[in-house]
C-alpha cells in the first residue's frame, strides 16, 4: 500500500472477505508510523525517517518565509525494511 494506513485497510479488507494474512495475501505499508507497535498480525512497511522530513521541511519553509530565492533541491532520506507478520513467501 501506499502509505500504513492504507495497509491497515488493506488488511481489514481481508479479514472481511475471510482471507489469511499472510497466507494468502501479503501486506505491506509504506511510513513507519508510531502506532504500528499496536497493530496485530504487525504489519511489515518501509519506515522512514519521519522526524528527518520534518526537520528539512521547515528548513525550506523557513527559508522561503525569509524571502530567500529557492532554487531547485534533490534530497535523499534512507528507508528501511521493517518486516513484520504480514508478508510472507508466494504461494505454489
Amino acid at each position: 500500500a501506499s502509505n500504513d494506513q492504507m495497509a491497515f485497510g488493506a488488511l481489514h479488507a481481508a479479514r472481511e472477505r475471510g482471507l489469511h494474512v499472510p497466507r494468502d495475501l501479503s501486506v505491506a505499508g509504506f511510513d513507519g508510523i508510531a502506532t504500528l507497535r499496536y497493530s496485530t498480525p504487525q504489519l511489515t512497511t518501509a519506515q522512514q525517517p519521519i522526524y528527518e522530513l520534518g526537520q528539512a521541511a521547515a528548513r525550506l519553509l523557513i527559508e522561503q518565509i525569509q524571502g530567500r530565492e529557492l532554487a531547485e533541491r534533490h534530497a535523499l532520506f534512507p528507508c528501511r525494511l521493517r518486516v513484520g507478520d504480514t508478508t510472507g513467501p508466494p504461494r505454489r
